[in-house]
Formats: structure tokens, C-alpha cells, sequence
């Protein structure tokens, strides 16, 4: 099965970044916004797997849905980082892939704690310092 990354792309690039590490996937689907295409291109730049942006209206929770599942047709094992980006596009995310059973929701918080949405798991995170990535 292959490994979907599917993450929202909102004013902080690291938890993006993070959680992108952490899943190891072997595509990513960058969710981002027409104000937030530049950090979505940059850090697609950064990556060493295929990756696809999806653009969408933030507070379009319906156009959220429709987009994402017109692009994410491949079958696999998912994982949903909701950390960047608005609340209505954390919920839109949520609510498409909360009862897909190969797909982990998860939230990234300040201290590179993972936690499961779906589960209420909560574990550390691994993953490459920003700083050795990072370009000025």
C-alpha cells in the first residue's frame, strides 16, 4: 500500500514540515490557499518525494471536501496533518477521512508532540532539524 501524506499549508511552515518527516510518505498533497501558495510551493521544493498542491477558499469547508477527494483517488495508508491553516480547514479535513480506517488525522503541537485525533493517542515525533533545511 502506498503512503499519502495529505497537510495544510497555514502561516508556519514547521509543523508542515514535521509532520511531513514523521509520516514518511511517498506522495504528498499539499492543501493550501491562495495566500499561502508560496509557502506551499516552498516547502514542496524542500521534499524528496512527488508532491501536488491543492489550492481551495478557506472558509469553504464543501469546497475543501470536493477538492481534496477529486484529487486523492490513490488507495493506501493516509495520514492527515490539521496543525497549519484555519479551523474550517481542519474540520473539512477531519470530517472527509474520520471514518476511513487507513487514514490517521493528527495534530502536531508546539513541543513535537503527535497526537492521534482519531485514537487520542499522543507520542513523540522524530524528525530532521529545521535549521538544517531551512534556506534564507
Amino acid at each position: 500500500m502506498k503512503k499519502i501524506h495529505i497537510t495544510l499549508i497555514g502561516g508556519q511552515k514547521m509543523p508542515v514540515y514535521k509532520g511531513i518527516i514523521a509520516s514518511a510518505p511517498e506522495y504528498t498533497y499539499l492543501v493550501h490557499t491562495s495566500g499561502s501558495r508560496r509557502d506551499a510551493e516552498f516547502i514542496e521544493s524542500m521534499l524528496d518525494h512527488p508532491a501536488e498542491r491543492i489550492e481551495v477558499d478557506e472558509f469553504d469547508m464543501a469546497d475543501i471536501i470536493q477538492k481534496v477527494k477529486e484529487k486523492v483517488t490513490q488507495q493506501g495508508e493516509i495520514t492527515v496533518n490539521v496543525t497549519a491553516a484555519l479551523k474550517t480547514m481542519s474540520f473539512a479535513l477531519y470530517k472527509l477521512f474520520e471514518q476511513d480506517p487507513n487514514a490517521t488525522i493528527f495534530y502536531m503541537d508546539q513541543s513535537d508532540r503527535y497526537i492521534n485525533l482519531k485514537t487520542l493517542e499522543k507520542k513523540g515525533c522524530k524528525y530532521l532539524p529545521w535549521t538544517s533545511v531551512l534556506r534564507p
